[in-house]
């Protein structure tokens, strides 16, 4: 039972944050801010320290680019892991997609698992690159920059830029 009050109250904070890039911090001063902040949150804001962690319950930017994507990432508590627009956690498919991940990438297990996975991961196209790296550190042979391109992840050689 108390799982499930939390559940209402967890969707009740996240349709109160500003969508595009809102956290719990918007809820301070809200006319049922004494409701929707959690003890702790309430704790922090009679202190005037809003913490180390202002991004829970927080929602992604259109127009930035997405936080780091870590362990923990299932719940909106955890982090700025909410949609910009809906009231809800970003998918693991759409999270899948920020860390880097193939679009055609499968993943298993317990949906928790899957996020897991995704947040425990070094993200893909840094892996494959880290690996192009090796390969030339060991065989003296500069890849070229197409190389350099997960092959099915959404980045593509024209977003290379030479400097």
């Amino acid at each position: 039972m108390a799982t499930a009050v939390a559940s209402v109250l967890n969707r009740q904070r996240l349709a109160a944050v500003p969508k595009d890039g809102g956290s719990w911090a918007d809820l301070i001063g809200e006319p049922d801010s004494s409701v929707l902040l959690t003890p702790a949150m309430a704790g922090r804001v009679a202190r005037g320290d809003l913490g180390s962690h202002p991004d829970i319950y927080g929602r992604l930017w259109w127009d930035r680019p997405a936080v780091t994507i870590k362990r923990e990432c299932g719940h909106v508590g955890n982090g700025r892991y909410a949609h910009p627009e809906q009231d809800r956690l970003c998918t693991v498919r759409e999270m899948s997609v920020l860390q880097g991940f193939p679009r055609d990438y499968r993943f298993s297990g317990s949906l928790a698992n899957m996020y897991r996975h995704i947040g425990d991961a070094v993200p893909p196209l840094i892996s494959y690159q880290l690996a192009g790296l090796c390969q030339w550190i060991l065989s003296g042979a500069r890849p070229d920059p197409a190389g350099l391109v997960l092959p099915g992840c959404q980045f593509t050689e024209t977003d290379l830029v030479r400097t």
